[in-house]
């Protein structure tokens, strides 16, 4: 799967962007969504580089960190291969951030609308950040479809920045922080669930997700190259799943237990 990601370094006293190094990950035969992103990131004038990577489809058996025994008992199907390469992606990024000096990190993936606006709001988020060390974050979500169970922090001129207690699953378009990051690498290493569902559930539970409304950015409508495998060759992705008796019981306890960790969250922030 291809990722843009953006090392976002601290903003001078002047409050400018300091873009230190973008760097998108996509595949060689697998352009159309990069095509797509690349228009969009030109029309805002916004810096980026290429890195490469190839495809490589492996055997489940073959993804040393795949945890398929906990996978079947959290959620009650197997992993895909496309579902354990977007965590590799994610986790990949997290790393590469983590090497070098930069503060900030914003993960946008391949089928994505980037809006006219994205560079400003992306600045003024940063910005605001930066000069608020105190706020305690993780991640931030600047691609949610919905807004549930949330208390805004700040209002600016075309966004709300808000404490995303229940943490929105779509995870096309993310800001680390490096706390952020560093707790991803500790704690996602074994891979369980999907990653956007590892997302939802870690920062529902510790209440350090933040969201941004309206968003940045949103999908563009394409086939992403995430289940292409499953699209091209017919598959259904029931078959791939090996999902058991149990899995719409296991969705449901899953979700409402994160709603639970929400609201506790929201409930001693309104206390507080």
């Amino acid at each position: 799967m291809s990722y843009f990601f953006h090392y976002y370094n601290s903003l001078p006293k002047h409050h400018e962007a300091d873009f230190i190094d973008v760097l998108n990950l996509y595949l060689k035969n697998k352009k159309t969504e990069l095509i797509f992103l690349e228009k969009g990131l030109r029309e805002i004038k916004y810096p980026w580089d290429f890195l490469e990577i190839m495809q490589m489809i492996f055997e489940l058996s073959e993804f040393k960190n795949y945890d398929a025994a906990a996978a079947q008992r959290i959620l009650g199907r197997n992993l895909i291969n496309s579902e354990l390469g977007c965590y590799l992606s994610h986790y990949g990024c997290a790393e590469r951030f983590l090497e070098t000096d930069a503060n900030y990190l914003v993960v946008l993936e391949d089928d994505i609308e980037v809006f006219p606006n994205f560079k400003q709001n992306l600045e003024s988020l940063l910005g605001y950040l930066d000069q608020n060390k105190e706020l305690d974050w993780y991640t931030i979500n600047i691609a949610a479809k919905k807004k549930k169970l949330a208390k805004n922090i700040i209002e600016f001129d075309n966004y709300t920045l808000w404490h995303a207690y229940y943490f929105p699953i779509r995870g096309v378009g993310l800001v680390w922080s490096r706390r952020g990051a560093e707790e991803f690498v500790r704690l996602g290493k074994t891979m369980q669930v999907p990653v956007d569902i590892f997302f939802q559930s870690w920062l529902s539970k510790n209440g350090k997700g933040l969201g941004v409304w309206q968003p940045f950015v949103r999908p563009a409508g394409l086939d992403s190259d995430i289940l292409g495998t499953v699209a091209t060759q017919g598959i259904k992705r029931k078959e791939l799943e090996n999902r058991s008796f149990s899995h719409g019981i296991k969705k449901q306890k899953r979700m409402w237990r994160d709603k639970y960790n929400a609201f506790k969250h929201l409930f001693k922030y309104q206390i507080d």
